[in-house]
């Protein structure tokens, strides 16, 4: 048995293109368990800028356009976007309920 997160098996899926550095762990447990998972704080907690491209910026470059930053500024807006398209008043009820919709996992938000 082999578990795996799936940002974890998608670089493991595109390896042979990835530009930038990244570190996995990997644990194997008696009974043949594979654990494989990343070091904290790692690059795979961020989004990727320009991955395959054939001129990807310079990771020397200190920069604002640095891959480390641009990575942290698309992480930044992924997540700031993701809260603010949810509402916290003025929901709107339809006929039928939101089947994806889990109220043990909406720690106060509702969508919108």
């Amino acid at each position: 048995q082999v578990f795996v997160t799936d940002t974890i098996l998608a670089h493991l899926m595109t390896c042979t293109r990835s530009v930038y550095p990244w570190d996995l762990v990997v644990q194997k447990l008696p009974g043949g368990i594979l654990f494989i998972d990343k070091r904290d704080n790692s690059q795979l907690d961020y989004l990727t800028v320009h991955e395959t491209s054939y001129q990807p910026p310079n990771p020397a470059d200190d920069g604002i356009n640095s891959p480390d930053r641009l990575g942290l500024e698309a992480t930044m807006i992924n997540q700031n976007f993701s809260q603010q398209i949810l509402r916290k008043a003025g929901r709107k009820e339809m006929d039928l309920p939101n089947p994806f919709f889990d109220e043990d996992d909406a720690d106060g938000m509702e969508p919108a």
